[in-house]
């Protein structure tokens, strides 16, 4: 019924039968069940009272409630209609205010940095707690990003930027990984920044060599295989 987005809707029943029986929480557990069905303006009031609850709560509590749904949208990311924008903004307010308070804590800028893509509140936390998950991940990810969007066009035999620049954010994606303790994570992080290291030291040896062939027909005779893009031009 709910074709390519089905696990979105699949998420949003089970989060909300979760919290059905949470004191405080019933007004959230009625907004993911009418999401679920796709009752967009029921489901947007019932977000709306358990705005107006939380608010009106003590600031601890705000807060526990801040880091609670934050969490939870970190652990369901394939949920993306978990936090409708209103109660977004509300919990945005919330861990602003905590971090003006107790601007040496980590939790309240790692999870700001998390819920609204604050790199600036991630490198925050990780002064703070250079070993907390949330916040390296998001440093990591930048520093590939930057990596991913130079090398986006070498299906097209087109290098974007300064070769030198995307080296350096490898260096820098890499030595984050020394603050990573789960040995797994850090082992699949590193691969990543192996891959590119890789595919700019292939761009390297076919850009040194006059070659009527392209970057990827190139790199399939020399056997190595990378994940090109697709790129499609509208007229």
């Amino acid at each position: 019924m709910h074709y390519w987005n089905q696990s979105n809707f699949e998420g949003l029943k089970s989060i909300g039968e979760q919290y059905a029986d949470r004191s405080g929480f019933a007004a959230f557990s009625r907004y993911c069940l009418l999401a679920e069905k796709g009752l967009r303006k029921p489901a947007l009031a019932a977000a709306r009272e358990f705005i107006i609850g939380m608010e009106a709560l003590p600031v601890t509590q705000q807060r526990a409630c801040a880091e609670e749904l934050t969490a939870l949208s970190y652990r369901h990311a394939e949920v993306h209609r978990l936090l409708p924008h209103p109660l977004r903004m509300s919990l945005k307010v919330i861990l602003q205010q905590w971090t003006d308070a107790e601007p040496d804590n980590p939790v309240p800028w790692k999870w700001l940095g998390y819920l609204v893509k604050d790199l600036e509140a991630s490198r925050r936390a990780h002064d703070l707690d250079p070993g907390d998950e949330i916040s390296l991940g998001a440093l990591f990810g930048e520093q590939l990003n930057q990596v991913d969007f130079q090398t986006h066009h070498l299906c097209e035999s087109c290098f974007l930027g300064e070769e030198s620049e995307a080296e350096q954010a490898l260096d820098r994606a890499e030595s984050l990984l020394a603050y990573l303790e789960d040995k797994d994570k850090r082992a699949a992080c590193q691969k990543e920044v192996d891959y590119f290291r890789d595919l700019l030291a292939a761009w390297r040896d076919y850009a040194a060599v006059e070659c009527e062939e392209t970057f990827p027909q190139w790199c399939e005779k020399q056997g190595s295989s990378f994940r090109f893009w697709s790129i499609f031009y509208y007229r």
